[in-house]
């Protein structure tokens, strides 16, 4: 297991939670089937029990209760959505099943969704048929997170369950999402689980997604100030703006590793203790200077214990011989 306080692991837990929108690829979330004649594609949004990149873990019915809320049969207003490349204004198809079940001997969450007949719903529904995109990719956020090390009861029996366990095992420790709200699902060309990779601008040209963002930002004030939205577009604009969220979030905020943090941390001590260990003190007994090592300042020639804080070279002769009261015979 690599170097990893569960301190830290903690942070890294809180830190999913925060999130507002989350973009995650997963294990074979390809596409079953494609009726041409029905418009319906049938496809695999989301595959659990997979370690995955982001070191998680979704668990079976860790959706049942978003899509019992918001699934195409709920009575909610705010039902998960099939878009493309998870722009939430790029809608594709209408979801007619959603729900989560075994398929192929692995536990999934299966969905199915009638194209619309605009032209973005034509042109995604030939490019299923003709195999152009096969991934999928899901907009959620984190409801409920167990961490799991290797140093607990839980982990083999985990362990036990995943299907890439050698992928955990290097790690040593997993997040177990135990549930998560489910915003959208979406076939995209690539995996990807950063949304800034959306914007359409490459990942190192930051003054362009600066741009893009507020671009964006300003359409949505207009579009707010007319007072024309429906419900409907208001729920859109409450998804897109926790996306813009995340956005900036993971534009400017560059997060070290856990292993990249402990090791500064380690170098940091190491080079503390190196500096105690060089410091001169001396000794109030006999007057002799000594190196100690940190915790340990007995002076080596009477054995009397010398004040860590009592540095020789800031030892002030002149005033010393001073203070001194000489006996005369």
């Amino acid at each position: 297991m690599e170097p990893k306080t569960h301190a830290d692991l903690e942070v890294v837990q809180a830190k999913k939670i925060a999130t507002q929108y989350k973009v995650k690829e997963n294990y074979k979330t390809n596409t079953k089937d494609v009726d041409m004649t029905k418009r319906i594609v049938q496809s695999i949004a989301n595959t659990y029990l997979f370690f995955d990149s982001d070191q998680d873990v979704l668990l079976p019915n860790s959706g049942a209760k978003t899509i019992s809320e918001k699934g195409p049969d709920s009575t909610g207003v705010a039902k998960i959505k099939n878009v493309k490349d998870h722009v939430i204004s790029d809608r594709i198809g209408k979801p007619q099943v959603i729900e989560e079940k075994k398929m192929d001997g692995r536990e999934v969450v299966y969905c199915e969704s009638k194209m619309l007949t605009t032209t973005l719903g034509n042109d995604q529904l030939i490019e299923y048929q003709e195999g152009v995109i096969d991934q999928h990719s899901i907009g959620f956020r984190y409801m409920g997170i167990d961490l799991v090390t290797s140093d607990d009861e839980a982990w083999k029996v985990w362990m036990g369950r995943l299907i890439n366990p050698e992928d955990a095992e290097k790690a040593g420790y997993m997040f177990l999402v135990k549930e998560y709200d489910l915003f959208e699902w979406s076939p995209v060309s690539f995996g990807a689980n950063k949304l800034s990779q959306y914007l359409g601008v490459k990942s190192n040209n930051i003054e362009g997604m600066v741009l893009k963002l507020h671009s964006r930002l300003d359409l949505l004030e207009r579009q707010l100030k007319s007072g024309k939205q429906s419900d409907y577009a208001m729920l859109d604009y409450e998804l897109e703006t926790r996306q813009l969220k995340q956005i900036i979030s993971e534009l400017f905020t560059t997060e070290p590793s856990i292993k990249a943090t402990l090791l500064d941390q380690r170098r940091q001590r190491e080079d503390t203790q190196r500096e105690k260990a060089t410091e001169l003190s001396m000794c109030p007994s006999c007057l002799k200077e000594f190196n100690h090592d940190p915790g340990d300042n007995k002076c080596p020639s009477c054995g009397k214990f010398a004040d860590s804080t009592t540095v020789a070279e800031n030892f002030d002769w002149d005033k010393a011989l001073k203070e001194t009261t000489f006996i005369k015979f």
